[in-house]
């Protein structure tokens, strides 16, 4: 299902508007996932209105709706398979209160208006079943669709404003790989071992002892499926799970290791304990199914842990006792600020990020000290251990800023496809960038160059997750086949 199924339906279902309350409860949803990622996208609200108000969305509109989606499923993967979960079951929703027999019906798989099908189904084939079951509404939705099938199109189409500090940055380009895969640098780094876990991982973080790996993945909300796994650095043998069907999109150890927090979907975060089975988090610091993804961390220096929460017209940062889990400080943001979070070593400052803008908060004060707009959406992020610079992955480059001042640094650039993850090593002197092109490329900060890639990651995914351990020594690499890899020699 792709991202024009998605409005299709909600076009549909807002020119029908049968009353039903299980469709419009499971419609709410699809809005919340909407609302909580892209309620302020001037292509959204224009959608949203159209939709709702007058039940009649223009083509354009549903174009941009499309494209504002589509762009934002390829920054956040977990936004993309939770709105198109939403949909899967409101249209099993409404395929049980209709039960009106489809001339061309196969139960399960892609689904557009009255018809179903298993397996893949390409777009042109989408509108041809559309038209011949709903001619009355193929021209709108037929224009969505062409627009869709020539999205390159809007590949150079910047939907925020325009960039700062990038005209006084340096460009840092990247070696192209051999043809043979090889490194393209004396850096010459090995496997040195790998293992697989069920799912696309998420997050990563190893424990700050380095003898455990956490690794989260994406869990569909399904009850009791492993969240989170921990194995052993040595053996490679489970030595904890947890069982949370908001999913592990993001992990961080306590700095004693005995606790990890863990969030995802579904609105929730918790502290577990790391070894052993568990089913039930020591402390359930959030628990609201209807705001969506929560990014949480432990904060440097200070016993405490952070989530962020997106409201109606804000964002909110929550500061939490650990390990009690008592409410401690809470933060008002805006309501641009609540993609994702990072702490800078000293845990004085952190950044914020929601699409493309980016901001610097002090944590004390809570006041915003930089506020600057990425080249692209900004996909991950996180503050160099010196706390000298600030990485941000926007789109297929990674920049590095000034946190101070909000000017780009330098930029790296190389990869072919959309940056998933960076990672500094301990020393602060190499930058690690996973990206859905399959590679993970190392660069030296020193001298400013890639000294390697690490290829090997066959997936459509592409790199998905990255961590170094303590030392700095091994470097963990996942994928979204679940393959992990452990690589040393990276200097």
């Amino acid at each position: 299902m792709g991202m024009e199924t998605v409005v299709a339906f909600i076009v549909e279902w807002a020119a029908r508007r049968v009353a039903d309350r299980a469709l419009d409860a499971a419609v709410d949803r699809i809005w919340a996932l909407i609302g909580a990622k892209l309620g302020t996208h001037p292509a959204i609200v224009r959608f949203r209105d159209a939709a709702l108000r007058t039940g009649h969305v223009p083509p354009d509109v549903g174009a941009g709706a499309v494209e504002a989606l589509r762009r934002a499923e390829e920054h956040d993967r977990v936004f993309g398979r939770e709105l198109e979960a939403a949909v899967q079951a409101a249209m099993a929703v409404r395929a049980r209160a209709e039960r009106a027999p489809s001339t061309t019906e196969v139960v399960g798989g892609n689904v557009i208006g009255d018809v179903i099908a298993s397996g893949p189904v390409n777009i042109r084939q989408r509108v041809v079943n559309y038209a011949e079951r709903h001619p009355a509404r193929f021209v709108a939705l037929a224009v969505v669709a062409v627009l869709v099938l020539g999205s390159a199109t809007y590949g150079g189409v910047q939907l925020l404003g325009g960039v700062v500090g990038q005209g006084t940055g340096q460009t840092i380009a990247g070696r192209p790989q051999p043809s043979g895969g090889a490194s393209p640098a004396s850096s010459n780094p090995r496997v040195e071992s790998t293992f697989s876990v069920r799912g696309s991982p998420t997050a990563m973080a190893f424990s700050p002892a380095g003898d455990t790996l956490a690794v989260g993945v994406y869990t569909g909300g399904a009850a009791n499926a492993q969240a989170v796994t921990i194995r052993s650095r040595r053996s490679g043998e489970v030595v904890g799970t947890v069982n949370a069907a908001s999913g592990g999109s993001w992990l961080s150890f306590s700095p004693d290791g005995t606790a990890l927090a863990v969030s995802g979907s579904l609105g929730q975060a918790a502290l577990w304990a790391t070894t052993g089975t568990r089913d039930v988090p020591t402390v359930q610091l959030l628990n609201d199914s209807g705001v969506g993804a929560v990014p949480s961390a432990f904060v440097p220096k200070a016993a405490e842990v952070a989530t962020m929460l997106r409201r109606t017209d804000s964002c909110v940062v929550q500061f939490w006792d650990s390990p009690s889990g008592a409410p401690k400080a809470k933060l008002e943001l805006g309501a641009d600020s609540c993609g994702g979070m990072a702490f800078d070593p000293a845990g004085a400052l952190f950044a914020t990020y929601d699409l493309g803008a980016l901001k610097l908060w002090d944590r004390t004060t809570g006041r915003n000290t930089v506020s600057v707009t990425a080249e692209d959406y900004v996909n991950a992020a996180a503050f160099s251990p010196t706390g000298q610079f600030l990485a941000t992955a926007n789109g297929d480059n990674v920049s590095l800023w000034d946190p101070r001042t909000g000017q780009v640094v330098f930029t790296l650039k190389g990869h072919t496809d959309i940056v998933n993850a960076v990672a500094f090593r301990p020393d602060g002197n190499v930058l690690v960038t996973g990206s859905k092109d399959g590679t993970a490329r190392v660069w030296d900060l020193t001298t400013r160059k890639e000294t390697a890639q690490l290829p090997g990651h066959g997936s459509d995914d592409g790199v998905t997750a990255l961590a170094f351990d303590p030392t700095g020594q091994v470097l963990a690499s996942g994928d979204g086949e679940g393959k992990i890899r452990l690589w040393t020699d990276l200097s």
